[in-house]
C-alpha cells in the first residue's frame, strides 16, 4: 500500500510540474514583451516587477515540487531495496478492473485455521468411537485346533474383536469446549478482517466515484478557463484589461489543470488501492 501511495505521488507531482514549466513558459513570454515595453516608456516598472515576482513565484513552485518529488522517490528506493533517482521512467499505468476475490495471505491463513479446527472436531469425536475389528486365521499343522490329534489338519479361526478407549470419553468434554472456544476465536478474527476490509472497500469505491466525476468536470474546466486565458491575454496586450485581472485569469488556468491531474492520478490510485486491499495486485 505504501508503494502505491508512492509512485502515485511521483506521478503526481511529475504532472505537476509539466504544468507549471507550461504557465512558466507563458510568464516567461509576457516577462520577455514587459521588458521591451518598459525599455520603450510604454509601460511603468510596475508592470515589469509584477510579472518579475510571478515569474519568480513559478520558480519556487518548480524548486519545492522537485525538493517533494525526490523524497518520494527516495523512500520509494528505500522501500522496494533499488536506487531511485528523478532520471528514472515513472509511467501512468493502465487502468485496470477491479478484483474482489479475497486473496490476502491473513484471510487465508483464518481459512487454513477453520479447516484445521474441523479436523480436530472430527479427530476428537473419532476417539470416543468403539472400534470392532475383524480379524481371522488359517493353517495347516500338526496338531491343529484338536491336540488329541496327532496328525496334520487345516484349520481356520475367525471373530471379532471390540476395542474402545474409555479414557478418551473423559477428555472429549474438554477437547470439545477447546475446539470451540478456538473456533469462537477464528470466527472473530474473521468477522472482524471482513468488517475492516468492507469499510475501506466502502471509502475506496466512494473515492473512485468522485475522481471520477471530477474528471469529467475538470475536462470542462480547463477547456473554458484556458479560452478565458487566451481571450485575457489579448486583452492586456491590447490595454483593455489590467495586469491583475490578466494573471488571475492565468493563475486560474493553472490551478484547474492541477487539480485535474490530481483527480485523473488519483482515480488510477483508488483503482490500485482496491485490488491490493483484497490481495490482487498486478
Amino acid at each position: 500500500e505504501n508503494v502505491i501511495h508512492l509512485y502515485f505521488g511521483i506521478l503526481i507531482l511529475k504532472e505537476q510540474k509539466k504544468i507549471l514549466e507550461f504557465t512558466q513558459s507563458d510568464v516567461s513570454n509576457n516577462l520577455k514583451k514587459s521588458k521591451i515595453a518598459y525599455d520603450a516608456k510604454a509601460i511603468s516598472g510596475y508592470h515589469l516587477n509584477v510579472m518579475n515576482a510571478e515569474s519568480i513565484k513559478l520558480d519556487q513552485k518548480i524548486t519545492e515540487t522537485n525538493s517533494q518529488m525526490k523524497t518520494l522517490i527516495l523512500n520509494l528506493g528505500k522501500i522496494i531495496h533499488r536506487d531511485l533517482s528523478e532520471r528514472d521512467v515513472f509511467s501512468v499505468p493502465l487502468q485496470i478492473p477491479v478484483n474482489q476475490s479475497i486473496n490476502r495471505p491473513e484471510y487465508k491463513l483464518i481459512l487454513v485455521q477453520r479447516a484445521l479446527l474441523q479436523q480436530q472436531n472430527k479427530l476428537n469425536s473419532s476417539r470416543a468411537i468403539p472400534k470392532v475389528l475383524a480379524f481371522g486365521q488359517a493353517g495347516y499343522s500338526n496338531p491343529a485346533l484338536n491336540f488329541l490329534k496327532d496328525e496334520f489338519q487345516t484349520y481356520y479361526i475367525a471373530g471379532l474383536k471390540l476395542n474402545w478407549n474409555i479414557s478418551s470419553l473423559y477428555n472429549l468434554k474438554s477437547d470439545n469446549r477447546i475446539s470451540k472456544l478456538n473456533g469462537s476465536i477464528t470466527e472473530l478474527q474473521e468477522e472482524a478482517f471482513l468488517y475492516k476490509l468492507n469499510l475501506e472497500k466502502t471509502q475506496q469505491e466512494v473515492d473512485a466515484d468522485k475522481f471520477l466525476i471530477l474528471q469529467g468536470q475538470d475536462k470542462q474546466l480547463v477547456f473554458l478557463l484556458s479560452k478565458i486565458k487566451e481571450a485575457s491575454k489579448l486583452q492586456y496586450e491590447n490595454g483593455s484589461l489590467t495586469l491583475s485581472e490578466y494573471l488571475k485569469d492565468l493563475n486560474a488556468e493553472e490551478q484547474a489543470r492541477l487539480n485535474e491531474v490530481i483527480h485523473r492520478i488519483s482515480y488510477l490510485k483508488s483503482l490500485y488501492l482496491n485490488n491490493n486491499l483484497y490481495g490482487n495486485q498486478q
